[in-house]
């Protein structure tokens, strides 16, 4: 993760908005990870 905590190109602060991005940013993680270690297994 990384501070700001968000998607980065979302200028909205509302708390909802940064709740979404930040809910986004998590799934952009998990989706990497998961990329990598699938990529270790072939």
């Amino acid at each position: 993760m990384k501070c700001p905590l968000g998607v980065d190109g979302i200028v909205d602060k509302s708390p909802e908005i940064i709740a979404i991005s930040a809910a986004a940013q998590v799934l952009q993680a998990v989706e990497a990870n998961a990329g990598a270690h699938a990529a270790q297994t072939v």
